[in-house]
């Protein structure tokens, strides 16, 4: 789930300190990822004063083929491609986005960054990060 906070601090400490999610990295100081499982981010929030609510919401592929055979059943049904397919930066997931019949974004993702052990506090190493390890940072 990703969504619009006037002020990420607030939106952030009650993620935190009220609900237990951890930090997984912050995109300057508009856009803060938060963990409350293995998966590099269960939530993500943007700051904004021109937009509020939800901006997605999102789902996990098994792999990369079972994203491939999502996107042909979306096609064949007339769901085209509302952005994608890409690989994020904060996660490392590869992504497509889309719109439901309401108009609402809907992203597909699979192979997200996963942080096994806390007490080490990076993910698992994967081929196409650019530090290893790789450490949550700003």
């Amino acid at each position: 789930m990703a969504a619009y906070a006037p002020e990420l601090a607030p939106m952030q400490s009650i993620y935190q300190d009220l609900l237990g999610f951890r930090w997984s990295d912050t995109v300057g100081d508009f856009f803060v990822f938060l963990r409350c499982n293995a998966d590099h981010h269960a939530a993500n929030f943007m700051a904004s004063a021109k937009f509020s609510g939800m901006h997605h919401v999102a789902y996990e592929m098994r792999d990369p083929n079972h994203l491939i055979g999502m996107l042909d059943h979306l096609a064949k049904h007339g769901y085209r491609l509302h952005w994608g397919p890409g690989r994020h930066g904060p996660g490392h997931n590869l992504v497509t986005y889309h719109r439901d019949p309401d108009g609402n974004v809907v992203e597909l993702f699979t192979q997200i960054d996963v942080v096994h052990d806390e007490a080490k506090g990076y993910g698992e190493p994967r081929p196409w990060h650019e530090e290893y390890p790789m450490y949550p940072r700003t």
